[in-house]
């Protein structure tokens, strides 16, 4: 590799480095903190930091707040389990009904509410596991992973907050406007030359990215009270966007059942695209949106003469433009008007319930698997297997992914194995622990920044960290290890499974009306 090809590719990863070298940054500080203050596990702290760091500030702070709250639940849910059941089989069935009840509440909330529901479920799994090991310390891993996820939070914000940027929300917007002047172009050309392979081409890169836009609202709103009070507005117009293309696609359906061509009298069809393309053109361009609104609002006039559906997905169109778009950064108020349109959130409850009865079966079958064999640590079994079933089951191909968190979750284990049994062992200063684990940590948060890796990545560093167990003032025996790696790489397998064959769950499955999901 040239050195110019090597600056050109280090210019352009500089972004993905600089944010692995402040996650791994927070994640040692964090550590470090945790080793000094002598918490249980400290090791939670460093992967509490690892999570919470997120790209932008609004995110970094949301983020943070719901994973404490997830966290405080489920420990204070999986301490009381323990004080009240000292039987395996009790056990068992409590941690498999209240990580089957979150799966299924997860499942019917959306964003990082859903994240704080599903966390709250492994967490008290977790906290009952490692408490049933090791009854004497039970409260202080309790207080260790709450702490813990404190010191995570407060370290990751204050070492990365002030080197995270700000959500641009001009961005957002400026993408907005321009989606809107695409669809308004698109059907421009529907009405001058109907439904042809362009424009469903068009059609179908314009749906692709209103889909995104709608998918980037909640991430932009994160952190922002004024712009969580405009959501619904933005929503009524991707709402009112999604409108228009549908009645587009019927205008052209239309055309075409009378020939495709032009008849005479349809000289209003030239026009109203005439009018379209120029309200598009200054919608795209600098053009005032309040002029482009008041524009297309004559087009809807013109449109409702002749075909009045599509006049009225226009009139919809212009009263969110008004809304949301005009002068949107000048506006300091939260608009009262109400929304033409609303974007109601689908809560699928065949899907969730199946998520709910998938987790609870398949912690019961991990749990009757303990009971016959004896095997003391298929426990970490039964905690892998619950924080897979619960976390994954929001995920449009949970089998998928998890394929990828396997061997990502291979790879950290025999890292870990690695680092403890052999590099740590015999290593009494703290210190000397968190230097050899960096490389191994800032390795994984770059990984974590690349589509194909993401999952892989993320997974192996936290097994990683739970396995290797820096500044862990107990470690077990080393044959212990192996078994509790093993059985921790077993639960991933065994929640494959469960998503693969015990309750089956992918995008067309997903797409299948209500009733007729099948097992």
């Amino acid at each position: 590799m040239t050195l110019h090809n090597l600056c050109r590719l280090l210019r352009r990863e500089r972004p993905r480095v600089m944010f692995a070298i402040r996650g791994a940054a927070a994640a040692l500080a964090a550590l470090t903190v945790a080793v000094l203050l002598k918490l249980e596990c400290p090791f939670w702290a460093a992967m509490t930091a690892i999570i919470v760091v997120q790209p932008t500030r609004g995110l970094l702070l949301e983020k943070s707040y719901y994973r404490l709250v997830g966290t405080v639940v489920g420990s204070g849910a999986g301490m009381l389990l323990l004080l009240h059941t000292r039987s395996p089989v009790t056990l068992t069935i409590a941690l498999s009904l209240w990580v089957g009840g979150c799966a299924l509440i997860g499942n019917l909330v959306y964003g990082l509410r859903s994240y704080s529901c599903l966390l709250a479920g492994y967490t008290c799994s977790v906290i009952a596991i490692l408490g049933f090991q090791n009854l004497p310390n039970l409260h202080d891993l309790a207080f260790g992973r709450i702490a813990g996820t404190f010191i995570g939070i407060i370290v990751a914000t204050t070492v990365t907050f002030l080197f995270t940027p700000r959500q641009s929300k001009g961005e957002f917007m400026a993408r907005l406007h321009r989606a809107a002047g695409e669809t308004i172009a698109w059907l421009a050309l529907v009405l001058r030359q109907g439904r042809k392979g362009g424009s469903i081409r068009l059609e179908r890169d314009i749906v692709m990215e209103i889909a995104e836009i709608e998918s980037l609202v909640d991430i932009v709103g994160a952190g922002s009270f004024s712009f969580k009070k405009r959501k619904r507005h933005v929503q009524s117009l991707i709402v009112s966007l999604l409108s228009l293309l549908a009645a587009g696609r019927l205008a052209g359906e239309r055309f075409a059942r009378h020939g495709g061509e032009q008849c005479r009298g349809d000289y209003w069809r030239d026009q109203l695209s005439l009018h379209l393309e120029k309200v598009a053109v200054n919608l795209e361009g600098s053009g005032s949106t309040l002029a482009c609104a008041d524009e297309l609002q004559t087009v809807a006039i013109e449109a409702t003469a002749h075909l009045p559906f599509l006049g009225e997905s226009l009139d919809e169109l212009v009263t969110s433009l008004r809304i949301v778009l005009a002068d949107y950064e000048a506006v300091t108020v939260t608009p009262t008007a109400e929304p033409t349109s609303r974007l109601v959130a689908h809560r699928d409850w065949q899907v969730a319930w199946r998520a709910a009865i998938r987790a609870t079966i398949a912690i019961l079958a991990v749990g009757l698997f303990w009971q016959i064999t004896g095997w003391m640590q298929a426990l970490p079994m039964v905690m892998t297997t619950s924080i897979m079933v619960s976390l994954f089951s929001t995920r449009e191909h949970p089998p998928s992914t998890l394929v990828q968190v396997f061997i990502g979750a291979s790879v950290g284990t025999v890292a870990g194995l690695f680092c403890r049994l052999i590099v740590l062992q015999g290593m009494g200063k703290p210190g000397m622990e968190v230097a050899v684990v960096a490389p191994f940590i800032l390795m994984g948060v770059l990984l974590m920044q690349y589509r194909k890796t993401v999952a892989a990545a993320t997974d192996a560093t936290l097994i990683f960290m739970f396995v290797a167990q820096p500044g862990a003032s107990f470690v077990a025996e080393s044959s212990l290890q192996l078994q509790g790696a093993l059985a921790t790489v077993m639960g991933i397998g065994f929640a494959w499974a469960s998503f693969r064959f015990l309750m089956p769950i992918n995008p067309t499955i997903r797409l299948l009306p209500a009733g007729r999901h099948r097992s």
